[in-house]
């Protein structure tokens, strides 16, 4: 899945100002929390090697436990699923799922490929930390890679990419007409940070902002 990210990620940004400031991106949340330990792309691990992984970090690295762990896909501590950690909080419950329905889908269907012998595309974490940052700074218009044509696409184009490559996990589901009609309203709508601008850019009032947040 990691390849995919970095456009679900896209979907979700949410974070254009903080403390009163305009930060001059879609996601301040992902520059914010880079402070912290092990917040980038997973290595490609077994099961095997990320326990010794897991482990090493918990007590000769810098984590003081392992939900600590806070690469951007990672297996749940508590629950037998895998967490994904690269969506801003979103006001919009549609985006929220959204992301859900096509995070599901692409899960079952790789899943799938995976259970079948189905390589998975050999990408480098610098390269991957580079399309997460393109989309923190300039949401859809953030370049990431088409894992399947492997060439760089913009963000938008990737997301309806990723919906078409998920058909056989939102068809399992029964979520093919929802997936589209969510992803139609949303090309209507656009990423949560890009509405905050504009109702900024009326009166230059975080204020606001803050009142479209409570009642989107």
């Amino acid at each position: 899945m990691r390849p995919w990210l970095p456009a679900l990620q896209a979907l979700c940004v949410n974070s254009p100002f903080s403390a009163g400031r305009d930060m001059r991106c879609a996601s301040w949340r992902y520059f914010d929390v880079k402070a912290l330990p092990t917040v980038e792309p997973a290595p490609i691990l077994d099961e095997a090697a990320y326990e010794r992984m897991a482990h090493s970090l918990t007590t000769d690295g810098p984590l003081l436990d392992r939900k600590m762990i806070y690469w951007y896909s990672r297996p749940s501590e508590h629950c037998p699923t895998l967490e994904i950690r690269i969506a801003d909080v979103n006001p919009d419950l549609e985006v929220v799922l959204l992301y859900a329905v096509l995070l599901r889908s692409l899960a079952t269907t790789l899943l799938a490929e995976a259970r079948r012998g189905h390589p998975w595309p050999d990408v480098d974490r610098p390269r991957l930390e580079k399309y997460h940052r393109s989309v923190a700074t300039d949401g859809l218009r953030g370049w990431v890679l088409d894992p399947d044509a492997g060439m760089d696409v913009p963000a938008d184009t990737a997301l309806d990419r990723l919906a078409r490559r998920s058909r056989p996990g939102l068809a399992a589901a029964g979520d093919e007409e929802l997936a589209e009609r969510l992803l139609n309203r949303f090309r209507q709508r656009g990423t949560s940070a890009d509405r905050q601008r504009l109702v900024y850019g009326r009166r230059q009032s975080f204020s606001d902002v803050v009142d479209w947040l409570a009642v989107p």
